[in-house]
C-alpha cells in the first residue's frame, strides 16, 4: 500500500502508470517513446491523488496498464481523478469489458485481451494517432 512511486523518470509526452504484473510491461513499452516516465501504483484503494497528479504533471498522454477490467480499475480511477485535477487523454490498457472467448494459458489470455507487448504497443500507437502530441 502507498502512493504511486516513480520507477523511470522522464519528461517526455507519455507517462505510464501501471499496477501489479504489468509494471514490467510498462517499463518495456516506455522505452519505445523517448523520455517517457513510468510510475507504479502499488494499491488502488486508497489511490493517492497527490502522487498521481504529480506523476502526470508535465506529460501530454497517460497510459494505464492493469490486469483488470478497464472499468472500475486503475484506468477508471486515474480518469476520474485527472478529470477533476489535471485533464489529460488517457489510454487505458486492461481487460476489455467482455468475457474471454476461450480458456487458455496466461500468455494466451494476455494476447487475447491486448496485454502482450505487441498488442499493447499497437493500442498505444493507435491512441496517439487520435491524440497527437
Amino acid at each position: 500500500m502507498g502512493p504511486a512511486s516513480p520507477l523511470c523518470p522522464g519528461n517526455g509526452p507519455l507517462v505510464f502508470v501501471a499496477t501489479g504484473s504489468l509494471v514490467n510491461l510498462a517499463v518495456k513499452l516506455a522505452q519505445d517513446w523517448s523520455g517517457s516516465a513510468v510510475w507504479s501504483a502499488p494499491s488502488l484503494k486508497p489511490l493517492d491523488v497527490d502522487s498521481l497528479v504529480a506523476a502526470c504533471a508535465g506529460h501530454r498522454i497517460v497510459v494505464t496498464l492493469e490486469e483488470h477490467n478497464i472499468l472500475g480499475g486503475l484506468g477508471g480511477a486515474v480518469a476520474e481523478i485527472l478529470s477533476q485535477e489535471h485533464p489529460l487523454p488517457i489510454c487505458r490498457l486492461g481487460v476489455p469489458d467482455r468475457f474471454s472467448r476461450f480458456c487458455g494459458s496466461y500468455p494466451y489470455l494476455m494476447r487475447e485481451h491486448g496485454l502482450d507487448p505487441d498488442s499493447a504497443r499497437g493500442q498505444i500507437h493507435a491512441f496517439i494517432k487520435k491524440h497527437p502530441f
